[in-house]
């Protein structure tokens, strides 16, 4: 195991050893077609994370999809997510902490560089801030298997921009079984060359580098433990992924080297003349048949 692999796999024992003090309690959120339930658990550095596990109003156990949100996105009505109760499927969604929603980052880093989040801890791979949030989805995703196990049901992945980064890496490094993962115009891939184009949110990164020039070594050692190419040979469930063609924010270039080391069955669907928000709804709408139809070949 390389070095990377090592940094995870040490994470992931320290993680799934520690009492996260879970809590899913009923929401005050009014819904009246779906069960809402307020989820929160200590993840690392003892930040307490906070997110919603939506479910159809049923009694029987459902299929369940983790989905992330992208970058400085946060929970607000979980009605955005309820075409996924439609279908009969359950859903487990979390603040990334740091990103305006209710889940803080309250640990100091090592270093800092702004005020954006991703502009912290970048020269050492154990400061970066990355390695919080990666950490915080490692714990989602135990969650999420365990209320799925003693069912069997489907576990998926899914998610947009910062989310499908997440969804690809934390495919790549789950434990677990996985039905499928959905990754949409993703981050999160070939990192040093979206930090030289200061595209999206590794822009901040490019901005150091241009002031401090000399720690680009040390950058670059820390990328390629978040880098996605360098893990999706390890993906073992089929990958959906799509991208706009004319996406300066996460670029397809940007992608193919992630999506070329995947050897699981997989799929990259391109919308021409579309930038960051690729599919868009119709993407989503695709998205939910095809775990449908999937699910039921469970």
């Amino acid at each position: 195991m390389n070095e990377a692999g090592v940094f995870w796999q040490g994470l992931i024992d320290e993680l799934y050893a520690s009492d996260i003090k879970l809590s899913i309690v009923p929401s005050k959120v009014a819904a009246t077609t779906v069960n809402v339930a307020d989820v929160a658990f200590t993840s690392l550095y003892g930040e307490r994370v906070h997110g919603y596990l939506i479910q159809p109003q049923r009694d029987h156990t459902s299929p369940l999809v983790i989905d992330y949100l992208g970058y400085m996105n946060h929970l607000e009505d979980p009605m955005q997510f309820y075409h996924w109760p439609s279908i009969g499927f359950s859903v487990l969604v979390i603040d990334n902490r740091g990103q305006g929603g209710k889940t803080l980052d309250t640990s100091p880093y090592a270093m800092t560089y702004g005020k954006m989040p991703m502009g912290q801890g970048f020269t050492d791979p154990d400061d970066f801030y990355m390695k919080r949030v990666i950490a915080d989805h490692l714990l989602e995703l135990k969650i999420a298997h365990d209320l799925v196990a003693s069912s069997g049901q489907p576990l998926f992945l899914r998610g947009g921009s910062q989310g499908g980064g997440l969804a690809t890496m934390i495919g790549a490094l789950s434990p677990y079984d996985l039905t499928a993962i959905f990754s949409d115009v993703p981050s999160q891939s070939n990192l040093m060359a979206r930090i030289d184009a200061r595209a999206g949110s590794y822009g901040v990164i490019g901005e150091y580098l241009a002031v401090y020039p000399e720690k680009r070594a040390a950058v670059e050692r820390t990328m390629r433990f978040y880098d996605t190419q360098f893990f999706a040979a390890q993906i073992k469930a089929p990958v959906f992924a799509s991208c706009g063609d004319q996406d300066t924010t996460c670029p397809m270039a940007d992608y193919l080297p992630t999506f070329d080391q995947i050897q699981s069955p997989k799929e990259l669907k391109v919308y021409t003349g579309h930038a960051h928000e690729g599919g868009g709804i119709a993407r989503i709408r695709w998205e939910v048949d095809k775990a449908a139809t999937l699910a039921q070949r469970v």
